[in-house]
């Protein structure tokens, strides 16, 4: 992972990684202050997929699908994991995926607040409820009349932004699972704002993706846990899903 990228788009990484398939994501990256979407839908090609980095949206930033028309510098394309059940199986997976990060965190305002308090804790800032309930109104009109299920980080902040979008959400929810899979990436416990500022600088040299902070996680431990997130994806979709159904994830940044 070169930074800086969507934590949630490591969803996408593990895809490729791990399955061949002829569902396909395209997601294309727009700016927008502070919060990051990415819709990805399906599409019929059956070339290999791939990954490319450089399209992940920044930090802080919306990314919301566009169609294949797209530049090619802004283009990425990624797999999902059907591969894991047989083909046969495999009839309900959803229309489309929106990948959120939550809003603007008091956290984002104050990094000292990590040293007195836990990551988990950390909650939104005023805008940062304003982000997610805007957010909300654009993933409704994403979704349409699509049945949704949700999958909601256990953090404060993301199940905080998770809130916020219910006040839009007009669809009809198959489900909420709250998912630690799919939390912060840890830096740490109480986190020294000086530590911090030393260990990011060293990741710069030893590599972004596989430096692990001091009792935290590099970007390979995030990159695991999510690519065993996928297999209860697909169960989940080949049990409980609809295949006009969205999946939304509420997630974080990395």
């Amino acid at each position: 992972f070169d930074p800086p990228h969507s934590a949630a788009a490591a969803l996408a990484a593990t895809s490729q990684q791990h399955f061949r398939s002829n569902v396909v994501a395209r997601l294309v990256v727009r700016a927008s202050p502070n919060m990051n979407v990415i819709r990805t839908s399906r599409s019929s090609s059956g070339r290999t997929p791939f990954y490319n980095r450089s399209s992940l949206p920044v930090h802080g930033r919306l990314a919301v699908l566009k169609g294949s028309r797209a530049p090619t510098r802004s283009l990425a394309v990624a797999a999902f994991p059907t591969s894991t059940v047989k083909k046969s199986r495999t009839t309900n997976l959803p229309r489309q995926i929106i990948l959120l990060r939550h809003g603007r965190s008091l956290g984002n305002e104050d990094e000292s607040l990590f040293a007195n308090l836990a990551d988990w804790k950390i909650p939104l800032s005023e805008e940062g409820r304003l982000q997610a309930r805007k957010a909300g109104g654009i993933m409704q009109r994403m979704i349409g009349d699509d049945p949704v299920m949700f999958y909601v980080s256990p953090y404060v902040r993301t199940k905080q932004t998770y809130d916020e979008l219910q006040h839009h959400v007009t669809s009809d929810v198959l489900f909420t699972r709250e998912e630690p899979r799919l939390r912060e990436q840890d830096f740490g416990n109480f986190q020294d704002t000086e530590l911090i500022q030393k260990a990011k600088k060293e990741r710069v040299d030893f590599g972004r993706f596989f430096y692990r902070f001091p009792d935290g996680e590099s970007g390979a431990d995030v990159f695991d846990r999510v690519s065993a997130f996928c297999g209860t994806f697909i169960q989940d979709c080949d049990q409980l899903a609809r295949p006009d159904a969205t999946a939304v994830f509420v997630t974080h940044g990395i």
